[in-house]
Formats: C-alpha cells, sequence, structure tokens
C-alpha cells in the first residue's frame, strides 16, 4: 500500500489578469497555498545542509497545505512534541519547483503563512525572514511574537537571481514564540508576473449567486457585471427570493439580466438569441407551489432544465440540482451524478466548469459544508466547482481542485465561522460577483466587490495536450494482451502520450527518464530499487490514486495548471501525455521508459512477469538496462507504438 503521505515536484503555472494599468501582464503561480511541502517535525535540529538543493529529504513526510495543529483548519497536522518537555521550537518544510525560464518574471512576490515565525530559503540562500529576531537561526530560536491573524499572508519580493532555470528548491523553518504554545500552522506561495498574454482568442463570463431580490445591492451587482461584456452569466441558486414565486421572478431576474435569457418571457425588455443566462437552483427556487414550478416555466434550458450541461468556446459548463428534492438524486450514487461522470469523460473542451447551490464545502456562515456533495469531481474531470447557499466569498483548494463559495449577490451576508482545511481566502464584508476570462489555454477567475474592487483572483494556465486522456486508447491502438502488459507510446510536437495496461491485483507504476540514473529506493516503500526516473504515471490499487508523480515522488497534476495530464481509464488503462519542452527544455532526441508492477502493501515486491521490457534479471529491481528506448527524433504520426 501506498504510503498516506506520498510524495512531488509540481509545477502549478496560473496567469491571471492584473489591472488596466499593466496592461495584459500576467501572474504566474509558481508554488499555489495548499501545495504539498515535504517536512520534519520531530524536533530535531537540522542545522544548515536541509536548506540547499543537494539535501536528501525522501524519508521526511509529505502533505498538503495547510499545515499546523490547534486552529482545526490544517490539512496536515504536524507533530507538536512532548506535552511536558514542551513544543518543538523548529518545523522544517522543503519542496522543489521547476522554472522553465526565471528571466521572463518582473516581479517574484512570495506570500507565507507563519505561525509564529519564519525563515525562507531558495536554493540554499535566506530569502525572507519574518517576525524572526535578526542573527543566526537555530533549531532553538523563538519568534518575536505569537502570530494573531491565524489566516493572514505576510507578503515578500523576491530577486529573480535567486532562481535559475530548471528546478529550485524552497526550504521554510517555522518557529514558536512559546514552547507551550497550542497551535502552529505554515503556508506558502510564490507568484511572478510576467508579460505573457492571456490569449487571443479569450472570452469573458460572470458568475453570481443568492442575489435574486431586485434590490439595490442586485440592481449595483448587476451592473458592475455587465459592465464586463461577458458572454454568459452562470448562476448558483437562490434566484428569486423569498419564495421562487411567479409573482416576484421577472423582477428578481429579467429586470436585471432579460437581455441574458435565452426566449425571455418577461416585461423588461428584449431577450437573447441564444443561450447565455446559465442557472443552477437553489432552495429558495423550490419554495413555489408547485416546487421550482416557476423557474421551469421561466427559463428555457437544455435537458431536463433542473440540471443540464452547455458549451460555449472553449468552456463546458454543468449546472446541477444540489437540492434535495431532486427527483434524480444528489448524492454521489445517483443517477444525476452518473449522469455527470459520464458527461465530463465525453467532454473534449479545455475547461469544465460545475455550478451547484450548494456547497460542498464551505467555512461557514449559517450553513457550512454539505458532505453529500462532495463528489469525485477532479477525479471525473472537472477543473473548477463553484456553490453558493452561504451568503460570503471563499476560495478553497481541495486535493487540488479549486472550490469556490460565491453567495453575496445581493442578499443580506453572513458571518464566518471556523476555517476549514482547504480554505484560502474568504471575504464577507460586502457584495460581489466572480468574473472570468477564459481562452483555450488558460482559465482566469476574479472576485470583485459591487464597488469595482478587485478582492481575489485564481487562475490556471494549461498547454493543451493533442489528446484526450479519458482513461480509453484512441480507436487504432492495438487492443492489450490479455495476460501482460504493453506500453504505448505517442509523440505530437512537444507532446510524448504514455499509456500502460494494469496488472491484476497491483500497485502499477510506468517510469520516465531522459537517462536511467543510478539506482534509488523505489518509490512509495516498495522493496527493491529502481534505476532514477524523472517522472511517473502511478495507479494505487487501493485507493484508486493515479496520475504523474516526479523524481522525489511529488504528485506533479493534482494541482490545476499542469503541463501534464492522467487518467486512470477502464479496463485497467493509465495513461498519460506530458510536455517534454517544460520539463526538459527542449524535445530529447530519445527518452527511456518502463513499467513495474508490484504488489500492493508497503515493502511489495516488484513482480518480474508484469515488467515491461521483460526484466534481464529477476531480482526485484528495476534497472536501468531494464528500460526500454524511446527514439523522438521524429513525430509519429497518428500510429500508435506498443511495445
Amino acid at each position: 500500500m501506498r504510503f498516506t503521505s506520498c510524495t512531488f515536484l509540481i509545477i502549478v503555472m496560473a496567469l491571471f489578469l492584473v489591472g488596466a494599468q499593466q496592461g495584459r501582464a500576467a501572474h504566474m503561480t509558481l508554488i499555489a497555498a495548499n501545495s504539498h511541502w515535504r517536512f520534519l517535525d520531530d524536533g530535531s535540529d537540522q542545522d544548515s545542509a536541509w536548506r540547499f538543493p543537494e539535501f536528501n529529504d525522501r524519508q521526511w513526510k509529505m502533505g498538503r497545505g495547510k499545515f499546523g495543529y490547534g486552529d482545526n483548519s490544517e490539512t496536515t497536522l504536524v507533530g507538536d512534541g512532548d506535552s511536558t518537555a514542551g513544543v518543538h521550537i523548529t518545523t522544517y518544510f522543503r519542496r522543489p519547483v521547476y522554472v522553465p525560464d526565471p528571466d521572463k518574471f518582473s516581479e517574484l512576490t512570495m506570500k507565507v503563512q507563519h505561525d509564529d515565525g519564519a525563515v525562507v530559503y531558495a536554493n540554499g540562500v535566506e530569502v525572507m525572514r519574518v517576525n524572526m529576531p535578526t542573527g543566526a537561526i537555530t533549531a532553538g530560536t523563538q519568534a518575536i511574537a505569537a502570530t494573531s491573524n491565524e489566516e493572514g499572508f505576510t507578503t515578500s519580493t523576491l530577486d529573480g537571481s535567486a532562481l535559475h532555470r530548471g528546478t529550485n528548491v524552497f526550504a521554510v523553518e517555522v518557529h514558536q514564540f512559546d514552547p507551550t504554545s497550542s497551535d502552529m500552522g505554515f503556508n506558502f506561495e510564490l507568484v511572478g508576473v510576467t508579460p505573457d498574454p492571456i490569449g487571443e482568442d479569450q472570452m469573458t463570463f460572470a458568475v453570481i449567486g443568492d442575489y435574486g431580490e431586485d434590490s439595490v445591492q442586485e440592481q449595483r451587482m448587476a451592473n458592475m457585471v455587465k459592465s464586463w461584456n461577458p458572454e454568459f452569466i452562470a448562476t448558483v441558486g437562490d434566484n428569486n427570493y423569498p419564495a421562487g414565486s411567479a409573482t416576484t421572478i421577472d423582477a428578481n431576474i429579467g429586470k436585471h439580466f432579460h437581455d441574458f435569457i435565452y426566449e425571455y418571457k418577461g416585461i423588461h425588455g428584449a431577450g437573447a438569441e441564444q443561450l447565455r443566462f446559465l442557472p443552477a437552483p437553489g432552495n429558495h427556487d423550490y419554495y413555489s407551489t408547485p416546487p421550482l414550478g416557476p423557474y421551469l416555466d421561466y427559463f428555457t434550458l437544455p435537458g431536463n432544465e433542473r440540471y443540464y450541461d452547455y458549451r460555449i468556446g472553449p468552456i463546458h459548463v454543468f449546472a446541477l440540482n444540489s437540492v434535495e428534492a431532486e427527483p434524480d438524486g444528489f448524492t454521489s450514487t445517483s443517477k444525476q451524478a452518473n449522469w455527470l461522470h459520464t458527461k465530463l469523460i465525453a467532454s473534449d473542451a479545455p475547461w469544465k466548469m460545475v455550478l451547484l447551490h450548494y456547497p460542498p464545502y464551505c467555512s461557514g456562515g449559517d450553513h457550512g459544508s454539505s458532505p453529500a456533495l462532495r463528489w469525485p469531481f477532479r477525479e471525473w474531470g472537472a477543473d473548477a466547482v463553484f456553490a453558493g447557499h452561504d451568503h460570503l466569498y471563499e476560495r478553497m483548494a481541495v486535493d487540488g481542485l479549486p472550490y469556490f463559495v460565491n453567495g453575496t449577490g445581493a442578499r443580506h451576508l453572513y458571518a464566518l465561522k471556523a476555517q476549514i482545511p482547504g480554505s484560502i481566502f474568504r471575504d464577507n464584508r460586502e457584495f460581489g460577483a466572480q468574473r472570468g476570462v477564459v481562452s483555450s489555454e488558460f482559465l482566469l477567475l476574479e472576485y470583485y466587490w459591487i464597488d469595482g474592487q478587485l478582492l481575489d483572483t485564481f487562475s490556471i494556465h494549461r498547454p493543451q495536450s493533442p489528446w484526450k486522456i479519458d482513461g480509453f486508447l484512441e480507436a487504432d491502438v492495438p487492443p492489450a494482451d490479455d495476460d501482460a502488459l504493453k506500453i504505448y507510446a505517442q509523440r505530437q510536437g512537444d507532446w510524448l502520450y504514455l499509456a500502460t495496461t494494469s496488472f491484476s491485483g497491483s500497485d502499477h507504476f510506468l517510469y520516465l527518464a531522459r537517462q536511467p540514473g543510478a539506482p534509488v529506493a523505489a518509490n512509495w516503500k516498495k522493496s527493491g530499487a529502481i534505476a532514477q526516473w524523472d517522472f511517473f504515471l502511478a495507479k494505487e490499487r487501493d485507493s484508486e490514486e493515479h496520475g504523474w508523480y516526479d523524481a522525489h515522488e511529488y504528485p506533479t497534476n493534482e494541482e490545476p495548471g499542469f503541463w501534464s495530464a492522467a487518467r486512470d481509464g477502464r479496463d485497467g488503462l493509465l495513461e498519460g501525455a506530458i510536455n517534454l519542452k517544460v520539463i526538459y527544455g527542449e524535445v530529447p532526441p530519445e527518452v527511456y521508459v518502463a513499467v513495474g508492477s508490484y504488489e500492493t502493501e508497503d515493502g511489495g515486491a516488484l513482480n518480474p512477469d508484469a515488467q515491461v521490457p521483460q526484466p534481464i534479471s529477476s531480482d526485484g529491481n528495476l534497472d536501468a538496462d531494464e528500460y526500454l528506448r524511446l527514439p523522438l527524433a521524429s513525430d509519429r504520426g497518428t500510429n500508435w507504438i506498443a511495445f
């Protein structure tokens, strides 16, 4: 079985527009908040060697931010020491980050969430110190003061000369102020400003929620949204307060948005010639007689109109009905969920966004999280999930998928409650809406107050692979043998596709190396050794986890925005695509690949009968001469090669 804090060189490449005064400059997130880090929490003194790239941290634990203890908002708990002797003063964190071209950044910004103090090193050199004394820092050095803002981030600039092309390593030590402290916390974000544009094929859209009240606030929100000239407006429910009545629906919706509503039936002006208003129903829309009747009469929507999908340019919208009264169910095994699963897999859109009213995750307000709506959206192929219901704004990252609560359209605002794991930013001070800008390779999401002030920004840069990574081999791929594994490979331009079939009852790995290196301990606590890889595709049988991982076992596609994609498919297929130019700086003349299949438990042995290529020596190791050489001198066109 895989170690629960499995282990990641990750590239998170997220771009977003900034103010008009900066033109079309973009922000590229190199390390995202809530990313994976290795950490050491045993109270030891690591001196200085741990700060440098060459330090071997493979025995350290692995987790995803936020890290800490004592606040109940941590995704990964770290050890707090022996209560009789006092807590550990220092906890250490490390992670690599791949930077394709550091010269392109005009500015780099670090954001650190620290409880209490922190020192940040880039490639062994100190680049930030916050709430810590001057002079030499040791494992026993205490922070200057206790931290009062548990959710806030401290920002500092980073000189671009601190980074180099390729792999860089950030190391952070977090220090307590008091040996009797009851809490500790750490999170980190690294962002660079680059002149790269969002893209010439961009399209604008908006997301609003809990808005339908025909109030001054709704009018101001609508004016702001329409000033963006969006291609469409999506809603996350409660379109018609207070009771979903036919007598209020046109004033609450059509009065403000009639020019976006297809086949508009109201009195406030002309409608749209095509579908440009994409609502999801909320509980207040159901309070009518009959339940949801006025909503269904008012809108002309695809499918059964309670839940549906609609493709507009590069984005595919999936609107769900999360209200308990939905006749097709609202849990992850319902008919509605099966519909979504099928639709997401079938979609070839670059971006897939899910709308629903009840939030799967939320820090508060009057309602909080709805666990029944925690469907496996990421595994099914969604890129972002939008909800409402609680009248606040919140951005979260859960298992690498961005979740938003956007319930500040016009109704009264709710108080915040305890922050939950995965929460990054939240606000309840003013009404607002989200603006989106999307192109074939970029997705930008901004949250604005109704006075036009920008509060939060999140975006993804994802170059599109030439293949649809959906868990199915292409039609012209020959069938795999029933009793053996195969490797499938194809190159198109900068991209390499790799796939393999699974061996029954095993954990399954496909390794990629520019040149296999010296033997290292097998990944995920398996037995034996493996010639060092650069990246591997993985499928764990017990947990059904899958995806790309790097040389340090860091998952590279659990976060949004990667130059790689992977899918654990039907009939045991594991497939993925990776951009060679991004990871190597060029398309190399050749790479090497190998498949290993291991018993599922920790220490599970390599199965030589399921090795590809066939082993030279059945010694339980996967050696350098047991990799397959894959020439890349030219594109392989449409002919798939099975080895």
